[in-house]
């Protein structure tokens, strides 16, 4: 026969273990993901890849109307808020952009992970101008 006071003390160490991994793993994964990752835009700059960069900021008004513009003409682009995104000033000097010239909304496009062109203070006409003439219509890859 087993002695109560194993199993109790057992039973408590199983219980223990259980609280630990439930509590341990997922504050492990956030911590791994929280700051380990790069940013998907120095991942495409290191990879030399083609790549809309579309500026806001926490007080842009004009932003969802170009986030629209974006949005209906298909053009694949990537977020950055320059007033949260912690990247924001390592992606600048990376693609050798002074952070004193950059206002939202503006667009950034980087051709082989090289900036090729940009343009701040956009209205709706300035986007439209913009994706016709770097022929970024239709740019979202179907997953």
């Amino acid at each position: 026969m087993k002695d109560p006071e194993f199993i109790a003390l057992r039973n408590r160490f199983v219980v223990a273990l259980i609280i630990t991994i439930i509590i341990v793993i997922p504050l492990g994964l956030f911590v791994i993901t929280r700051f380990s990752n790069q940013s998907t835009i120095l991942k495409s700059i290191k990879n030399k890849d083609d790549v809309v960069i579309f500026i806001t900021s926490n007080k842009c008004l004009e932003c969802p109307n170009i986030k629209t513009v974006l949005d209906s003409y298909h053009v694949s682009y990537i977020e950055l808020n320059k007033d949260t995104d912690k990247s924001y000033s390592e992606i600048m000097q990376k693609i050798q952009m002074a952070t004193q010239y950059v206002q939202s909304p503006g667009l950034i496009y980087l051709e082989e992970g090289q900036l090729y062109a940009n343009y701040m203070n956009l209205t709706e006409s300035k986007t439209k101008d913009f994706i016709a003439s770097h022929h970024l219509q239709d740019t979202i890859k179907e997953k």
